[in-house]
Order: C-alpha cells, then sequence, then structure tokens
C-alpha cells in the first residue's frame, strides 16, 4: 500500500511535526450549537449540556451537531437516535447501533430527540 501513498505535500506543509502529528490520536469531537445569527459554533463538553441549551434556546438553533457515542462522527442533534442510560444522555447515528448498545447495558432505553431534550432542561 505504501507504493501508491507519497505524502511530500503532507510532510511539507505539515512541517518537521509531521510524523507526531500523524501518529497522535485526535481530540474527541465536542457537541456544537450554530445560533441563528452567529458566525461561529459553540461548542459543549456534553451531548447532554448541548441538549440543555437548545432546550432553553429552541427557536435561537441553526444547527446542533453532536458526536456518535461509538465512532465520534458529528451528526446533527435532532436526527440522532438517543438513549438514555441513567443520567447520561447518549446519541447515535444508526439505529441498530442504538439498540444494540441499549441492550447490552441494563436500564438503557432509546428515547426522542423530544424526550432527551426534556431529560437535559
Amino acid at each position: 500500500m505504501d507504493s501508491f501513498v507519497d505524502d511530500k505535500y503532507a510532510r511539507k506543509a505539515l512541517g518537521p511535526d509531521y510524523a507526531d502529528r500523524l501518529a497522535s490520536t485526535p481530540a474527541p469531537a465536542a457537541s456544537e450549537v450554530w445560533p441563528k445569527g452567529a458566525a461561529e459554533t459553540r461548542t459543549f463538553k456534553s451531548p447532554a449540556e448541548l441538549l440543555g441549551y437548545v432546550a432553553k434556546h429552541k427557536d435561537g438553533i441553526r444547527a446542533a451537531y453532536v458526536p456518535d457515542a461509538t465512532t465520534g462522527t458529528l451528526w446533527f442533534a435532532d436526527k440522532a437516535v438517543w438513549v438514555a442510560d441513567g443520567q447520561e444522555l447518549l446519541p447515535f447515528v444508526a439505529p441498530a447501533t442504538a439498540k444494540a448498545y441499549a441492550a447490552g447495558h441494563a436500564g438503557a432505553r432509546v428515547i426522542s430527540y423530544a424526550g432527551a431534550l426534556e431529560r437535559a432542561s
């Protein structure tokens, strides 16, 4: 596979710490809200914290993004499949993954977005 990859341009652009950056683990994705009229998003430490903000500002949100609980892929909060696991609210991109998580964690259950907002507020 290495014969097909030519990273000389990436090495040149990223400088002498290219190898260290390539080997490092990226920071986990943060939950983000894009308020209407804002030029930038606001970040939150957890999906539950984001939901609490969204619940208080429903009419002022352009978009809200949360990281999938298993992959970290950012997804629209209102399109995510939500799981309540005790006090924790977990977003999933795929319904099957959310159901599998809930099945493997006693007391966890799939809930609606409205239910997740209600729990977070």
